[in-house]
């Protein structure tokens, strides 16, 4: 991006001339929840469309529990792009785009990305990398209201040729070449497994874990990060103990071989 880059420290931004087209932005938080009602248009808009109502999707309710919570360990932070989101009225309703939704774990100094969805009449518009871009600058912003640095960010996506895979209408293996020029580098773990949130208890297998360069200094995480977010992610789906887990030490113990951190420093 060559024109200047988005402040991130506010809440409610226009940006306008940041990319093609004139396309309003708000972030929501729970430092500032003023565009619930928007958040509220664009998890029916998108979220519904783009995943649906299967059981190891989110709620909109937990959304909205998370971003309310004081006490919660884990902070969501949401971006939503579109027009006339600032002030929109019955006679001007808003047009929801897109949408990105991040966590970033207190605890463990990590972030995770978990969405970016934009509607199919507006892909190949750009607003996918910004929501991206703003996405890190978020965390990194939350990492030192918490006096933290971010020890790393992460996502992770369905393998090519799986079950879920099968399921994303952008194409698997298109998102995950997307990620990689956006500077992702896929975690070179052979059994990157995560316990399922949905009431049939079927873990999750056939996803790739990725990290990207910090927002800051542009390296990638250490291998403490990888064991971080792992751990968070554990948690966050219900798993109080990770260590006790056999998934989780199956994990580490990959992660703590001196070859992973070899195969990490490669390209």
């Amino acid at each position: 991006m060559t024109k200047k880059r988005h402040d991130p420290g506010g809440h409610r931004l226009s940006l306008k001339n940041v990319w093609t087209g004139n396309s309003d932005f708000i972030a929501i938080s729970s430092q500032d929840m003023s565009g619930l009602d928007i958040l509220a248009q664009a998890y029916r808009r998108l979220y519904i469309p783009e995943f649906g109502h299967d059981e190891e999707n989110e709620s909109f309710e937990e959304w909205v529990k998370g971003l309310k919570d004081p006490k919660s360990k884990v902070e969501f932070h949401i971006a939503i792009a579109g027009d006339n989101l600032q002030n929109p009225t019955s006679d001007n309703p808003p047009n929801i785009k897109g949408m990105s939704v991040s966590l970033y774990f207190k605890n463990e100094d990590v972030g995770y990305l978990s969405y970016i969805v934009v509607h199919p009449d507006h892909r190949d518009e750009g607003l996918g990398r910004h929501l991206f871009d703003f996405q890190q600058h978020l965390l990194l912003k939350a990492a030192k209201q918490n006096r933290k640095t971010l020890k790393g960010w992460f996502l992770d996506c369905a393998k090519p040729g799986t079950d879920h895979a099968a399921n994303d209408d952008y194409g698997a293996e298109r998102r995950l070449e997307k990620y990689k020029r956006w500077g992702g580098k896929e975690v070179p773990l052979s059994c990157y497994t995560l316990p399922s949130i949905a009431v049939s208890g079927k873990k999750i297998t056939d996803w790739t874990l990725m990290t990207f360069p910090h927002p800051a200094n542009q390296n990638y995480p250490e291998t403490a990060a990888i064991t971080n977010i792992i751990k968070a992610l554990f948690k966050y789906n219900g798993i109080n103990k990770p260590r006790k887990d056999p998934d989780y030490k199956a994990m580490k113990k990959e992660i703590v071989h001196p070859q992973f951190k070899d195969m990490m420093s490669g390209p």
